[in-house]
């Protein structure tokens, strides 16, 4: 049987810790005094010394009549650990004689990761009720215990003293938040939620009554609204002018005000601009309490409370602005993690997509829609993806890039001016957000690089527009992002990137793989080799649209050929052509040994070359071994 060690310790001041065994718990409050209403928070650290489980509970006092304190909230303040396998998502309790305020929680980490040594703190927020039995300095005690290594326990208690206010008074936090999305389609109805409730920081007395007033903007009609569940009862009045006014009851220390207001945009003006619109709506909320020390004749007095809010506002055109429906099987990326391949880039499918765990935060990751028809390109809407374990590991892009492609080989970036725009993302993981492009965007590919990011790229997409009526231009559609040729003893490797300069090289080439040397800039795919003559046969432009022909020194500016000879000699006798690697894509398990597909002949200098989705490879010993010579990325093949 396992040992079992229990510390229990018992304080009133503001601080203790037990070190056993390497372990180290310290519990820290942040006042030993409040008022009734008021908050307080404690923090449990912890420094762990070894892989170990960690369960912590905790429990607020209470009697037979009613609660002392609520639990509000728990937090993961801080963490140095590695992964936990459960979660910082606290369940919480409510005993018997409480059945609506959380008094208890269990927070079951489950077992945590410790690389040598590591500190995390859990933070709990309480608020202290209006118990009848309170007297002034009473001592109301909290208890947090935790479970960890060999079943060891750590136990403690901390002490709040209650004090009687000389004038209680009620002040209410307002807040005004669009639920679904950071940006709104004004082309649907808009919805805000509007929350008060007791600020724990400053109030001290119940609500006897209390009114909210809204302001809309001029162009903002009102539709409707709801109450929400664990509201109190709300009542819209008679409205003044532009202004909505509600009004409720009684509202006491665990209580809130939490309703739905349905607005929609005056959309008779023609748009505009694709910029987003901004909203101001102006709020306030008072609230009325009494005390037998106020100098009104009737010993009440009113707290306002005021917010103004700004919400972000997109209108749409009044044709092709419509989502385009991507399936999963539309997307590609440059890599992907196990469980979030690039099919969760569905916006309103499960999870997302994420890099692999080695590209993880690499800025030059993309995630790719292929589109069935050419598309008139005019918004996109991103979503991230929230930890649900509460490994405090929220992701989601904050800003990226944008890349258009006609036939997936040559880029063009959205620009802003002569500079690529960087376009501003999603704020939180939640909600998903509308990004408006400034120009319509045609095209049969588009690519998204994130350039900033929360914890670590994870992304979610839809398209609107519609299917393009311009003619496509004329463009090469068999033209590959990455590909290798031999050529006697040498090994051509081309990638036509996204972010090329002009005089950037797209083609390297090497017979060792250890020195690599350009091609000329204007050559961005070979495709074919004529061993009768010696001579390798490109692509290049813009657009891919010229044809090349190697001359006597490949170092130099090749010949531009007609397309009927370019054509013509992939017929030659004994031609060779040039091989695709766009079918690799790194994942979480993908090895640096170049699968058998993936290699060629030895040459006459006894090299054996390979490629996977790392790069390109060599092998001396007919294939037993490998070495990565060359990697490939988003913009270049770098020696």
């Amino acid at each position: 049987m396992k040992n079992i060690l229990i510390a229990v310790i018992l304080a009133l001041q503001g601080f203790l810790s037990v070190k056993v065994y390497g372990f180290q718990f310290n519990l820290l409050k942040t006042s030993d005094w409040q008022y009734p209403g008021r908050c307080l928070d404690l923090s449990l650290q912890m420094t762990l010394t070894s892989d170990t489980p960690i369960k912590i509970s905790v429990k607020s006092p209470f009697n037979q009549s009613a609660a002392f304190l609520k639990i509000k909230e728990t937090t993961l303040k801080s963490s140095t650990c590695g992964q936990f396998t459960g979660s910082s998502n606290a369940v919480l309790g409510s005993r018997v004689n409480n059945p609506d305020i959380n008094d208890e929680a269990t927070i079951d980490l489950g077992n945590v990761a410790v690389p040598s040594t590591c500190d995390m703190a859990i933070g709990v927020k309480f608020q202290l009720l209006d118990h009848p039995s309170f007297t002034h300095g009473q001592s109301v005690w909290v208890s947090i215990g935790t479970e960890y290594a060999n079943q060891s326990i750590f136990a403690a208690q901390q002490a709040i003293r209650t004090m009687n206010i000389a004038v209680p008074q009620p002040v209410l936090h307002v807040s005004v938040s669009s639920p679904g999305a950071d940006v709104m389609d004004a082309g649907s109805p808009m919805i805000l939620q509007v929350r008060a409730y007791h600020d724990c920081a400053k109030t001290s007395a119940h609500v006897e009554k209390s009114r909210i007033i809204i302001e809309p903007p001029k162009n903002v009609q009102y539709s409707s609204f709801q109450k929400n569940t664990g509201s109190v009862d709300v009542t819209k009045t008679a409205s003044s002018g532009s202004e909505l006014i509600f009004e409720t009851g009684a509202i006491n220390f665990t209580q809130e005000i939490n309703f739905n207001l349905t607005v929609t945009l005056d959309t008779s003006q023609p748009k505009t601009g694709r910029e987003l619109q901004y909203v101001t709506f102006y709020v306030d909320v008072s609230a009325n309490g009494s005390s037998p020390l106020c100098t009104s004749p009737n010993k009440e007095f009113s707290e306002t409370s005021s917010l103004t809010t700004t919400s972000v506002i997109y209108r749409p055109f009044s044709t092709c602005d419509s989502a385009i429906g991507l399936t999963g099987g539309a997307f590609s990326a440059s890599s992907y993690s196990a469980g979030n391949e690039p099919h969760h880039a569905k916006l309103n499918g499960p999870g997302a997509w994420k890099p692999s765990n080695a590209f993880k935060k690499d800025r030059r990751q993309y995630l790719q829609a292929n589109f069935t028809s050419r598309l008139q390109i005019r918004r996109l809407v991103t979503k991230g993806l929230c930890d649900v374990f509460g490994n405090s590991t929220d992701a989601f892009v904050k800003a990226f890039k944008l890349y258009y492609s006609e036939n997936g080989a040559f880029w063009n970036a959205v620009k802003e001016g002569s500079k690529v725009k960087v376009f501003s993302a999603n704020k939180g993981c939640e909600k998903s957000t509308i990004v408006p492009l400034p120009f319509d965007v045609e095209a049969k590919y588009l690519r998204l690089v994130p350039v900033d990011f929360e914890n670590e790229i994870a992304l979610k997409l839809e398209v609107y527009g519609c299917v393009a009526t311009s003619s496509a231009p004329a463009v090469p559609t068999d033209i590959p992002n990455r590909s290798l040729i031999p050529r006697l003893n040498d090994i051509f490797v081309c990638n036509t990137g996204m972010d090329r300069k002009t005089v950037e090289s797209s083609c390297h080439y090497s017979s060792d793989g250890l020195s690599w040397k350009a091609l000329h800039f204007s050559i961005k795919h070979i495709s074919h080799y004529d061993p009768t003559t010696d001579s390798l046969y490109g692509v290049g432009g813009s657009d891919g649209k010229l044809k090349f022909r190697s001359g006597t020194d490949i170092n130099k500016a090749w010949d531009v050929i007609s397309s009927e000879e370019f054509t013509s000699k992939k017929a030659v006798s004994g031609a060779v052509m040039a091989v695709s690697a766009d079918h690799l894509v790194v994942t979480d398990t993908t090895t640096s040994t170049p699968l058998t597909a993936d290699r060629l002949a030895a040459n006459a200098g006894g090299i054996t070359w390979g490629w996977t989705a790392h790069g390109v490879h060599s092998s001396n010993d007919g294939g037993t071994n490998w070495n990565q010579r060359v990697s490939w990325s988003c913009k270049d093949l770098a020696p």
